[in-house]
């Protein structure tokens, strides 16, 4: 009697071990490089830096939102006094922000921490400008004028309460980005290297054309090159500079977006692989 076990499968019908994917390590042993470990030196000092401003930022902005809350007490008292509707309005809004600013820097928001920094801060920079337009307006042109309130029984310039809630706005926001930033710092900071260094080049051509566009320059290369060849070629300057301005602008646009865009929370899986 023959026993079964002895007998083999043909070649066909044996079962065939499932091949390795392109994207899996052919040995067990052969370890996958994090992203961290993929970046580059100057990445990784950048994701550094990212995380030890994300740690001296996060303090500052819960003071800031308590300032913020005090200083918009504060108005709203002084409005209510003088009749000023309109500032007592922005005001409230500026309070309820500044108090849920507070239990956003405190990490109380488990869900989009960042999200919760980012709006509170935004409405409450917000409403400090439009409470005093003077506080943007003296930055861009000496000579504003500030606003003053009349109320229990002194002239109160209201640029003092509301400095504080804009720069507490700031604040909020710029904690809001470094918690994304800190999330993958390796990776962040690698783009944020290359949007910083893509923004100087933008700028620097935008200073470049400015300097060259000067009467002066452009008589001197009409006088040297002649009427018509000197307009062809700063035409030809003004065009490819243009496409190039364009690139290193839509560069650091996209490189800033890509450094939050990796930080986000459900960022932890690979992505897909193109087709």
């Amino acid at each position: 009697m023959t026993n079964a076990s002895t007998h083999t499968l043909p070649a066909d019908t044996q079962p065939k071990m499932p091949k390795p994917r392109a994207d899996q390590p052919a040995h067990p042993q052969q370890q996958q490089l994090t992203p961290a470990q993929r970046s580059g030196p100057i990445a990784r000092l950048i994701g550094a830096l990212l995380v030890i401003a994300s740690i001296i930022l996060k303090p500052l902005a819960l003071i800031g939102a308590a300032v913020a809350t005090l200083a918009s007490f504060a108005l709203i008292a002084i409005t209510l006094v003088s009749a000023n509707w309109v500032i007592l309005v922005l005001q409230l809004g500026a309070c309820v922000a500044a108090l849920l600013a507070i239990p956003s820097a405190l990490g109380r928001f488990r869900e989009g921490p960042a999200l919760a920094l980012a709006s509170t801060g935004s409405v409450l920079g917000a409403c400090a400008v439009l409470t005093e337009p003077a506080f943007v307006t003296t930055i861009l042109a000496a000579g504003a004028s500030f606003i003053e309130i009349t109320a229990f029984g002194r002239t109160i310039p209201i640029i003092w309460l509301a400095a504080p809630q804009a720069i507490a706005g700031g604040l909020l926001v710029a904690s809001g980005a470094f918690v994304v930033w800190s999330r993958h710092p390796a990776r962040s900071g690698g783009y944020l290297f290359t949007s910083a260094w893509t923004g100087a080049a933008a700028l620097a051509m935008i200073a470049g054309a400015v300097f060259l566009s000067r009467p002066g320059f452009i008589n001197t290369v009409h006088r040297h090159l002649g009427q018509w060849a000197g307009q062809a070629l700063i035409a030809m300057a003004v065009i490819l500079g243009f496409f190039v301005l364009v690139g290193f602008v839509a560069a650091c646009g996209h490189c800033l977006i890509r450094s939050l865009e990796v930080g986000t929370i459900n960022d932890d899986r690979s992505p897909a692989p193109s087709k």
